[in-house]
C-alpha cells in the first residue's frame, strides 16, 4: 500500500509566490513519480484419509492480495509567481505506476476407503488492485512570459498486472461400492 484514500502520497514541484528571471534556457518544472507494488500470496493444503470402511477427506486452500496506490503528482506555477524566460517555460507531471499482483490457492486431496470413500478439495484465490494517482500540471494566477514555447503537460501510464488462480486436484478411491471425488 502507497497512500490511502486517507493519507494520499504527494509529489510537488512548484513555483509559488516567487518572481523567478532565468536568461539562456528553459525553466522547467517538474515532478515525476513512479511507485510500485510487486506482492506474492500463495496458500497450499493436502489431505490423505484412510479407512478400512468409509473415508471422508476435506480440504481447502485459499490466498489474496489487495494493494493500493494513492498517490498525487503535481507540477505548478502558483499564486503571485512571475516567471520569464528568453526560452521556453516547461510544467510537466508524470506518473508511472507498476502493480504486480500475483495470489494463489492449491489444494490436493486422496481419499482411501474400504467400502466407500468421499472427496473434496477447493483451491481458490482473490485479487483486488486500487489506483486513485493523479497527475496535474497547471499554471494558476501567475503571470508568464516565455520567449519561446510554453508547455503544460501531464502523464499517467500505469502498468497493472494481475494474476489469480486456484488448483484443486481430488482423488477417492473405494475397494467396495463407492468412490466419489470432487474438486473446484
Amino acid at each position: 500500500e502507497i497512500g490511502t484514500a486517507d493519507s494520499r502520497g504527494f509529489v510537488k514541484a512548484l513555483i509559488d509566490n516567487a518572481s523567478v528571471m532565468l536568461t539562456g534556457g528553459d525553466l522547467v518544472v517538474q515532478a515525476s513519480s513512479s511507485p510500485e507494488i510487486t506482492s506474492w500470496t500463495i496458500a497450499g493444503t493436502g489431505q490423505v484419509s484412510k479407512s478400512d470402511s468409509v473415508s471422508v477427506g476435506l480440504s481447502g486452500a485459499g490466498a489474496g492480495n489487495t494493494n493500493s496506490l494513492a498517490v498525487d503528482t503535481l507540477a505548478a506555477i502558483t499564486g503571485t509567481a512571475s516567471v520569464t524566460t528568453d526560452k521556453s517555460v516547461i510544467v510537466s507531471a508524470t506518473d508511472e505506476s507498476k502493480v504486480d499482483s500475483n495470489a494463489g490457492g492449491a489444494g490436493l486431496g486422496i481419499a482411501l476407503g474400504g467400502s466407500a470413500a468421499i472427496g473434496v478439495t477447493v483451491g481458490a484465490a482473490r485479487n483486488v488492485i486500487n489506483v486513485t494517482n493523479s497527475a496535474q500540471a497547471l499554471i494558476d494566477s501567475a503571470n508568464v512570459t516565455a520567449g519561446g514555447d510554453l508547455v503544460v503537460r501531464s502523464l499517467s501510464n500505469q502498468n497493472i498486472y494481475a494474476l489469480a488462480f486456484g488448483v484443486a486436484l481430488n482423488v477417492a478411491a473405494a475397494t467396495g461400492s463407492a468412490g466419489v471425488s470432487g474438486a473446484g
